[in-house]
């Protein structure tokens, strides 16, 4: 599942943008190429980070259609992350305090977060993006008990007052 594709690149951050970080040959137009590859290592990235509480791929949040067809998305906070990363990707001012850049630092806590298992993924609609390990993890061992033998029975704890 793509997280994020050029047209929510040109959503978020421009068309004039999104031309200006990707036209290489100054062609005046936005260069797919680039903007998928940037798009592609972006989504790589978060995936380590969810790697680690959900089993990737992701299933997406189901979108109920026409006709009763359901679709799959990408979680929308998944979509903002990933183009904030490639859009950081692409960033080639090297200005420091430029939004590019706060963005992606957050970006990194965001994904570190939900990595850590502190914040989860959501769906707008209901349900969930994915299964996640923990959850599968649980279900597939049996729970072990041990005890130790009783210390106390009813003759030697006769006597206490």
């Amino acid at each position: 599942m793509d997280y994020a594709t050029q047209a929510d690149m040109v959503i978020r951050f421009g068309e004039l943008e999104i031309i200006q970080i990707t036209d290489r040959d100054r062609l005046g137009a936005i260069d797919s190429t680039v903007l998928a590859q940037a798009l592609a290592d972006a989504t790589a990235y978060a995936d380590g980070f969810l790697g680690k509480v959900y089993q990737l791929p992701l299933r997406g949040c189901a979108q109920p259609g026409m006709g009763g067809v359901v679709t799959y998305t990408p979680p929308p906070v998944l979509t903002r992350i990933v183009c904030d990363l490639a859009r950081y990707y692409l960033f080639t001012n090297g200005d420091k305090d430029h939004e590019a850049v706060r963005r992606y630092k957050q970006a990194i806590t965001e994904l570190t977060s939900i990595g850590d298992g502190d914040t989860q993924l959501s769906c707008p609609l209901g349900g969930t993006p994915g299964d996640a390990l923990h959850a599968d993890a649980m279900q597939a061992q049996g729970v072990d008990y041990c005890f130790a033998p009783r210390q106390m029975s009813d003759d030697n704890l006769r006597g206490f007052a």
